[in-house]
């Protein structure tokens, strides 16, 4: 049976560094997001939030419940829900 040629320590230890070192990957940076900016008091006040119609809608439903369900009302419970919602 033939032996395999020795090879230095020194060779072997190259070898390892430069499998051990090929195989690391590369830290990608983890702040993939944007910067957010800060409100001030004068953006609060130049541009209210805006009231979705899915917020008007489930507020006109709970003053429909509360007023037992009458028929006919609608408008009524919807434009009293965007009032309640736009006074805060």
């Amino acid at each position: 049976m033939k032996k395999a040629p020795q090879t230095s320590s020194a060779a072997k230890t190259a070898t390892k560094t430069v499998a051990v070192s090929a195989a690391k990957p590369k830290k990608k940076s983890t702040s993939t997001t944007k910067p957010v900016r800060k409100r001030t008091k004068a953006d609060a006040a130049a541009s209210p939030p805006e009231i979705t119609e899915v917020e008007i809608a489930t507020c006109a439903y709970f003053i429909y419940v509360s007023e037992g369900c009458p028929a006919g009302r609608q408008m009524d419970h919807w434009l009293e829900a965007e009032a309640r919602l736009k006074n805060g």
